[in-house]
């Protein structure tokens, strides 16, 4: 792993206000205009935490955060856009915050009557072979060339929206895909898919033991450890495909049934 993030009048506060793309009056947490604007509001203090507690401002392969204070659906969230490839945002999630929101919130919201995007599509460069694939656009921020698709299902083979699919058929395409997902050890969701992907001739990361058991995803570990970026190598190296990866999914089912 690799270690490695003036006061201003109201007029001179730019807001971005394209509701088309964002949620109402999205804040841009990367501004440092804004935020010295903001920075008694406890909302957007709230999200400043969340991102400098998760690592979020410096982790490797970083995105733009935003957060709304007036959005009907996405007020109080962390607002995470989804660039396309000529880094115009098509898509959004947003992520609850506030404790009280968590039992009466989903915990993610997408943009109303828009497909998926890969998330992070923007950042991906030739200057490696590799794709990596997480499950959620967090995890993919630590990792270069690291991707997301915004959620799975532990139900059939599906694992690409219409526009996701053919954003992998043009611009990845000519990647080798790993998918990343949390940890086999702790996500039993994780561990059924990861099957269904090696079953499907997917290559598929699965977490050895030591990390396994104790961390369960990229951004978990990067926060224990206070490090922006996982390198390629752990990935790689512990990347399987087909009976092999199955077999090794097996003895983490034995391992689980014995604890």
């Amino acid at each position: 792993m690799s270690i490695d993030i003036s006061p201003s009048k109201k007029e001179e506060v730019e807001v971005v206000r394209t509701a088309e793309k964002l949620p109402v009056n999205s804040i841009n947490l990367s501004d440092p205009l804004q935020i010295e604007y903001y920075k008694d509001n406890s909302i957007v203090s709230t999200c400043l935490d969340l991102v400098k507690k998760r690592r979020l401002n410096t982790a490797v392969n970083r995105s733009d955060l935003y957060v709304s204070l007036s959005d009907i659906v996405h007020k109080n969230r962390l607002i995470i856009p989804f660039y396309n490839e000529d880094r115009s945002i098509e898509f959004y999630q947003t992520r609850t915050i506030l404790d009280k929101d968590v039992k009466i919130k989903p915990k993610y919201l997408s943009k109303v009557g828009a497909d998926k995007t890969i998330f992070n599509i923007d950042k991906v460069t030739g200057d490696f072979p590799h794709v990596f694939i997480f499950e959620g656009p967090l995890n993919s921020m630590f990792t270069k060339n690291g991707v997301a698709v915004c959620g799975i299902t532990n139900k059939g083979n599906s694992t690409f929206t219409p526009k996701q699919k053919s954003q992998v058929d043009t611009t990845l395409a000519w990647f080798e895909k790993i998918w990343v997902l949390d940890s086999q050890w702790l996500d039993k969701t994780s561990l059924e898919k990861s099957e269904i992907l090696l079953k499907d001739g997917h290559n598929v990361f699965i977490w050895p033991e030591k990390f396994g058991k104790r961390f369960k995803d990229f951004n978990d570990i990067c926060v224990a450890c206070s490090i922006d970026e996982i390198n390629h190598k752990f990935i790689t190296e512990n990347t399987f495909k087909g009976l092999e990866g199955i077999f090794r999914l097996s003895a983490i089912k034995r391992a689980l049934s014995a604890s």
